[in-house]
C-alpha cells in the first residue's frame, strides 16, 4: 500500500509539472508572436529610398544594355528586353542598318539624371515611366568599322522618356515604349 501512495504522488507530481510546462511553454510562444515591431516613418522613408535607388540602378543598366545591343545590331539579344511594339521598331532599324552595312554606335558616357516619373502596379505587372538624361557619344560605322557620321559635338546630352514593364513575379524589365 505504501508503494501505491508513492506511485500516485509521483504520477500527480509529473502531471502537475507537465501542466505547468505546457502553460509556460505556450505562453512564451504567444509572447514571441505578440511582439510586433512597427517601423518608424524614418525607417519607411529609408526603405523607400533604398528600393528607389535599386530600381534606378536597374534602369541605368537596362538602358545601357539596350543601346549596347542596338549598336551591335544584335536583334536576338534585344528580343527579350523589348515589347512586341518596340521589337518591331528596333528590328526595322537593325535590318535597315544591316542592308546599308552600317552600325549606329551609341555609347553612354554618364547619367545626369534618372527619375521615376510615374508608377502603375496591378496584381500581375509593374509599369514605370522614367526620364533618363544621359551624356552619349553617337556615331555611325561602316562595314570596315570606319566612322562615316558623327555628331557635331563629341558628347550629346539627351533626354529620353521610357516606359518599362515587368511581371511582378519576374525581375526582368521590358522596354514597352519610348515617348
Amino acid at each position: 500500500m505504501q508503494y501505491i501512495d508513492l506511485i500516485i504522488l509521483l504520477a500527480l507530481t509529473i502531471i502537475i509539472f507537465g501542466v505547468f510546462y505546457y502553460i509556460l511553454h505556450r505562453s512564451s510562444k504567444v509572447d514571441k508572436k505578440a511582439t510586433i515591431s512597427i517601423p518608424t516613418k524614418i525607417e519607411i522613408k529609408k526603405q523607400e529610398q533604398k528600393i528607389k535607388k535599386e530600381i534606378i540602378d536597374q534602369v541605368k543598366s537596362f538602358h545601357g544594355k539596350i543601346w549596347e545591343l542596338f549598336s551591335k545590331n544584335d536583334i536576338q539579344g534585344l528580343s527579350p528586353l523589348l515589347s512586341t511594339k518596340m521589337y518591331n521598331i528596333f528590328y526595322d532599324e537593325v535590318k535597315e542598318n544591316q542592308k546599308q552595312k552600317i552600325a549606329n554606335h551609341i555609347e553612354i558616357e554618364s547619367y545626369k539624371k534618372v527619375e521615376i516619373t510615374k508608377t502603375n502596379f496591378t496584381p500581375d505587372t509593374a509599369k514605370i515611366n522614367v526620364k533618363i538624361i544621359s551624356n552619349q557619344i553617337r556615331f555611325t560605322l561602316n562595314s570596315q568599322n570606319k566612322i562615316i557620321k558623327r555628331n557635331k559635338k563629341d558628347q550629346l546630352q539627351l533626354e529620353e522618356n521610357w516606359i518599362l514593364q515587368r511581371q511582378i513575379k519576374d525581375t526582368s524589365w521590358q522596354l514597352k515604349e519610348i515617348l
